[in-house]
């Protein structure tokens, strides 16, 4: 593993928030319904097993992952999560940083790829904060099989109630979907 100044480093990167966003797009009420019901079930699963960081997967592109993770924050956050991170992972495709009306700033991949490059996550409520993507990855399996990114979410847990990870469509990682379930203790 990683030395833990390093890791610290990292995690110092992403605990001191400084930007505001709003969410650019209505959840829909189904939706917000569903993420009510798995919230519930992670934050049994979190009494009994320890589980905080999850990650949300799907199948291909435009299915529903942003808003699932978005719509899951929002519900442990109202089922009193203080501290709440959205990280997104989705170095393929990324699209959170424009669902909440967010400009381009840099995120996770800057901090995988220079440890005292900071990424100060945006805050969409008190209890609720995003972590970028950042610029474009030109290894995204790479990056997403790295240990710093496992070193990273690992600290963030243990300033955070919840980590959850916006992942990229499992069709775009070819070979390698199996890398995501690496990232975190479930997946949805």
């Amino acid at each position: 593993g990683e030395p833990a100044e390093i890791r610290g480093r990292l995690v110092q990167q992403v605990t001191a928030p400084v930007a505001n966003a709003t969410l650019a797009v209505e959840i829909p009420q189904s939706l917000t319904r569903q993420c009510q019901r798995i919230a519930a079930i992670l934050r049994e699963r979190q009494s009994q097993a320890g589980v905080k960081t999850v990650a949300v997967a799907s199948a291909a592109t435009g299915e529903g992952k942003t808003s699932t993770v978005l719509g899951l924050a929002q519900a442990l956050t109202r089922m009193g999560a203080n501290r709440v991170l959205v990280v997104d992972a989705d170095l393929c495709q990324s699209t959170l940083h424009e669902t909440i009306r967010a400009k381009p700033a840099a995120g996770l991949i800057d901090i995988l790829s220079d440890e005292r490059r900071k990424a100060p996550p945006i805050v969409l409520h008190p209890s609720l904060h995003v972590l970028l993507a950042g610029r474009a990855s030109t290894h995204p399996v790479v990056d997403l099989n790295s240990e710093s990114l496992r070193a990273l979410l690992k600290q963030c847990a243990t300033h955070y109630d919840w980590v959850l990870v916006d992942t990229p469509a499992m069709s775009l990682l070819d070979d390698d979907a199996d890398v995501v379930g690496r990232l975190a203790d479930g997946i949805v």
